[in-house]
Order: structure tokens, then sequence, then C-alpha cells
């Protein structure tokens, strides 16, 4: 059960922020990387950088989560 509730919230992180990646991608150009659009919409004091950031943390740690589960069992 704990596998899907990972594999879940790792889908639905990914999802979020691909949305917001795709949104500003157009602003910020086609060659910035996530990490460096992330930084520049905090800076401009942007939510939509603190959501990116919160999503791209859960996400990691959902599946780090998911890695950790595969020795357990």
């Amino acid at each position: 059960m704990l596998h899907l509730v990972f594999t879940i919230v790792m889908a639905g992180c990914g999802i979020a922020s691909w949305r917001i990646y795709f949104r500003y991608q157009k602003s910020f150009g086609p060659n910035v990387s996530a990490f460096a659009m992330m930084q520049q919409l905090r800076k401009a004091k942007n939510p939509d950088g603190t959501w990116f950031l919160v999503e791209s943390v859960v996400g990691i740690a959902a599946g780090l989560g998911l890695f950790v589960l595969l020795f357990i069992r």
C-alpha cells in the first residue's frame, strides 16, 4: 500500500512541476534549467517558484522512499 502512495505522490509532483515549468518556459527561454527558473521565480517573489521547490523536494522524497522500500521487503 505504501508503494502505491509513494508512486502517486511522485507522479503528482512531477506533473505539477512539469505544468509550472512549461507555463514559464516561454518567458525564460528554452535553454533555462528548471533549477535556474525556480531561483528566478523565487527572487521575483512569485509563489509558483516556492511551489516548484516544494513539489520537487516532495517528489524526490517519495522517490527515495520507494528506493528504501525496495530493500526493506
